[in-house]
């Protein structure tokens, strides 16, 4: 541009409209910077800017076989139907900037999810302290997980593998550090109301707050690309690792979980066997929990170069301090662990990325895996739309949801055709 984002605010603003005759004379050719994860620049005074923001995702989603029946670990005979359809699947829209102080910022976001038909309006405010302590309070993802703590939507796929999914934690109203250790090392910590709120009204809420905290280290290039998402579409001439350590602690009760009939369902605690932690007879014939505590520690490890892109995580989740609604167990917690590895490789063009991944979940009750594989169509020579495929084998899956790629008690195939634009 030939002229300053702000020289064009003051100009206009001060200015009297010009004439038609004039307008093409004066009007910028150009107008509002483009900065994917903040958008495009709406407004800048000398009182705060205002940015919008936005993600699309159309998917086309088949899952084989259409049905089958597969028994739960206490006995149940269930039936898994399988999904083929076109969705609109997830729409966001966000603004966001800074008002009255450039330190002091804000985000209000609408997302939808019409597979399940979700609406919901968040944001959160926050106010930049210093590089190594920035306070934001609102709703935000609780960073039990290393997607948790800002990747999206630079994942693999258009949505996360089946153990990331599985064990991650949700969306939460609450309070939230982000900062910089060193130059090389980041930190987040969260206080919030549960484990996933979206949903719930505050009457379902317990005086009972979860917790959740992430650390990660960049040893050798102190960066790990965009957003710190999975691929390296930079295609790093260095070296970038990622090294970190999560942890998430919730009480729960049955009363402020997402209701499984009308509710969202993008977090619910499931079992191994994909049954509801808190449904009735889920863990035992005449058994239903009323409370637990889920305790999750997570650690990942990454690394990308030359366009190689190789991300893990690996995953303990512990759920016990169980109170009964009715009937009782022989054993006092439920000790589940698995794993996710996915590598990728953008070509020099950086129009194609291929990858290839697994996750592996080994439930006290079921063992489940996956395995497959996908490509990014970048045709625009921009991270921030693809044409993504991407197919996966399941067996027994323990993820049932219409959010993402998973139904309970799968064992066959997904497959996908999508595209998302980001920006």
């Amino acid at each position: 541009m030939s002229v300053t984002q702000s020289s064009l605010t003051t100009r206009y603003a001060t200015a009297q409209a010009p004439s038609s005759a004039d307008a093409a004379s004066t009007s910028p050719a150009q107008w509002g910077a483009l900065e994917p994860g903040r958008g495009f620049k709406l407004a800048k005074t000398e009182y705060g800017e205002l940015n919008l923001s936005g993600y699309a995702l159309v998917r086309y989603l088949n899952q084989l076989p259409a049905s089958h029946t597969y028994t739960s670990y206490s006995g149940i005979s269930k039936t898994s139907n399988g999904r083929s359809d076109i969705q609109l699947q997830r729409a966001l829209i966000w603004m966001n900037g800074w008002v009255y102080h450039p330190k002091f910022n804000y985000e209000v976001l609408l997302w939808t999810v019409n597979s399940i038909n979700q609406v919901t309006v968040a944001g959160k405010l926050g106010y930049n302290f210093h590089p190594a302590f920035n306070l934001y309070g609102g709703i935000g993802g609780l960073p039990g997980v290393r997607s948790m703590t800002g990747a999206f939507p630079y994942f693999a796929g258009t949505d996360r593998v089946m153990a990331e999914e599985f064990f991650r934690p949700g969306f939460t109203t609450g309070i939230w550090a982000v900062g910089a250790l060193s130059k090389k090392s980041r930190y987040m910590v969260m206080l919030g109301n549960n484990l996933s709120q979206i949903g719930l009204t505050a009457n379902k809420l317990t005086r009972s707050p979860a917790v959740a905290a992430s650390a990660w280290w960049m040893p050798t290039s102190g960066e790990f690309g965009s957003r710190g998402g999975f691929g390296d579409y930079e295609r790093h001439k260095t070296l970038a690792t990622r090294f970190g350590f999560s942890y998430t602690h919730s009480p729960e009760t049955r009363g402020n979980q997402p209701d499984p009939e009308s509710g969202p369902d993008n977090v619910q605690i499931r079992v191994s066997d994909a049954s509801l932690l808190f449904g009735p007879s889920s863990l035992a014939p005449g058994v239903t929990l009323q409370t637990a505590h889920f305790n999750l520690y997570a650690m990942d490890a990454g690394l990308k170069y030359r366009g190689f892109a190789i991300q893990s995580e690996g995953y303990v989740r512990n759920l016990d301090h169980f109170e009964f609604l009715s009937g009782s167990l022989p054993y006092h917690s439920i000790r589940d662990n698995g794993f996710y590895t996915q590598a990728s490789y953008t070509l020099p063009s950086r129009t194609i990325e291929l990858y290839a991944l697994t996750s592996q979940i080994f439930g006290q009750q079921v063992y489940s895996y996956e395995y497959g594989g996908g490509t990014n169509y970048r045709p625009f020579h921009t991270q921030n739309f693809r044409v993504n495929a991407d197919v996966k084998r399941i067996v027994r899956s323990p993820v049932d949801s219409l959010f993402g790629y998973y139904i309970g008690g799968l064992k066959g195939m997904t497959v996908s055709i999508s595209s998302d634009v980001f920006f």
